[in-house]
């Protein structure tokens, strides 16, 4: 099945919310095009909720300007944005069966019978619930009411679709399997979809672009590939994606920039001097036995494992620094290449300069930044 439905344009210009003195979102400014699957990720309190609930009219900005389409809709009450909505709890009427919960917004934005039969046919079919159409919500599981929810805001073919935490309460193999579902009726619609979350593998499975957020305020928009390879500060490095996190500081040496940490460094293309921190993904750095000697060029430096997990087809290291380096972070193996080390042991890591991405150093931030993924995958 392919509609013929086409995703609206979205511009958020400036946008902020003030509950007295507490400010939920600062100075948002974001351009999502037609038909663009744009994930709001970061952790509770950052103010991803509170921009989505600006967009589709729960609440009204202190200040700025949200625009649909060209048009301004700051001002419009949500019934006249044209916004199919979904939320983490499904909000299902209990009373109704599947096909009257499809049906509501139908009639809701003035449908005929026979125009709604034919909705409500089509939305199920999309989220492969057609033979669901008499049972009641309380006769399915949490993933079928999910996609009931999903179904009843695709039904009149939205422009704009704003996805609150769907998955939030599923188990992981229900939420990878939504995912997939997510992503398909996104390709057959071409709906713009607007979703938030606070689980980074899930913005990056599902997004072609990505907005990270911090206590209010956006810290940097990208693409999946953009965010994980080239983050823009320490929080967003740490909050998408595991990585090693090598504390240091850019010195100029000889007329060029070098990092510089404990006993090792590099040559660096740095925009930064003074504090800084090298950040390579765990997936680009090599351990070792303690006495690996690295090549020529090749930063290294001695760490302690503090945990390993076993993971099928790779092993994933906890390491601390060690001998006057100052950081951590995550190291991933395939199960084939990893040694045989045990907590506690002292290693070797090293990896290509060229794969190390120097940030301003902020200790302070860096511990905030913690504090707050914690919370998250906790």
């Amino acid at each position: 099945m392919t509609s013929s439905s086409k995703g609206a344009s979205l511009s958020l210009d400036s946008i902020s919310k003030h509950y007295g003195p507490v400010t939920a979102a600062q100075d948002v400014s974001l351009e999502v095009r037609a038909g663009e699957f744009v994930s709001l990720l970061g952790p509770s309190g950052s103010g991803k909720t509170t921009t989505l609930n600006m967009i589709a009219g729960f609440d009204d900005p202190s200040s700025g300007t949200i625009s649909i389409d060209g048009v301004d809709v700051t001002s419009i009450p949500i019934h006249r944005r044209n916004i199919g909505m979904v939320f983490q709890g499904y909000a299902l009427f209990p009373h109704m069966s599947v096909e009257k919960n499809v049906e509501y917004p139908l009639k809701q934005h003035g449908f005929s019978k026979p125009e709604r039969a034919e909705a409500v046919s089509r939305a199920l079919e999309t989220v492969s619930l057609s033979g669901f159409r008499e049972r009641m919500p309380a006769q399915l599981s949490g993933g079928q009411r999910q996609r009931v929810a999903l179904a009843r805001a695709i039904a009149y073919d939205p422009p704009l679709l704003l996805m609150d935490e769907p998955l939030s309460a599923l188990d992981r193999a229900l939420r990878e399997s939504l995912q997939g579902e997510i992503r398909k009726i996104h390709r057959e619609l071409g709906t713009t979809v607007i979703y938030v979350t606070h689980d980074q593998d899930e913005a990056l499975a599902l997004s072609d672009r990505i907005v990270v957020f911090s206590e209010g305020r956006v810290q940097q928009i990208g693409t999946p590939s953009e965010l994980y390879r080239s983050p823009a500060n320490d929080f967003v490095s740490r909050f998408l994606g595991e990585s090693i996190h090598v504390s240091g500081a850019v010195q100029m040496v000889e007329g060029r920039a070098e990092f510089e940490a404990g006993e090792t460094s590099w040559p660096v293309q740095a925009r930064v001097s003074g504090p800084a921190e090298a950040m390579i993904r765990p997936e680009n750095v090599a351990l070792g036995p303690p006495e690996a000697v690295s090549g020529d060029g090749v930063p290294s430096v001695s760490a302690v494992v503090k945990d390993i997990v076993y993971m099928g087809h790779s092993v994933k290291f906890s390491v601390d620094l060690a001998d006057g380096a100052r950081g951590g972070g995550v190291v991933r193996m395939s199960s084939g290449d990893a040694p045989p080390v045990e907590v506690g042991d002292c290693v070797r890591l090293s990896w290509s300069p060229q794969n190390a991405t120097i940030l301003p150093g902020h200790e302070a931030a860096a511990g905030d930044a913690d504090e707050e993924i914690a919370e998250v995958r906790r």
